[in-house]
């Protein structure tokens, strides 16, 4: 599946699952689930979903090193008033 336009393979996409509900993101969490059952394709993020990935992916696996980066860019990016 693409998240921020990064292919996450479903092992890492359920440990990222995984980790956002035990960091008490519920509903991104259930997000991500439903969307691995549904075997989506692409998963739009809304700003929610991309703070709760940042925060969990702050200590991530190198797995997925590659979407958090891509997450923290976008954010400088909008924090600096770009889109």
């Amino acid at each position: 599946m693409f998240l921020a336009g990064v292919d996450v393979r479903d092992g890492a996409l359920l440990e990222l699952a995984r980790r956002v509900r035990k960091a008490g993101f519920e509903e991104t969490a259930d997000k991500l689930e439903l969307a691995w059952s549904r075997q989506d394709k692409t998963l739009s993020l809304e700003t929610g979903d991309r703070e709760a990935l940042l925060h969990v992916l702050a200590d991530g696996p190198d797995e997925l090193a590659e979407l958090g980066s891509v997450l923290l860019q976008e954010q400088e990016r909008r924090r600096a008033g770009g889109h």
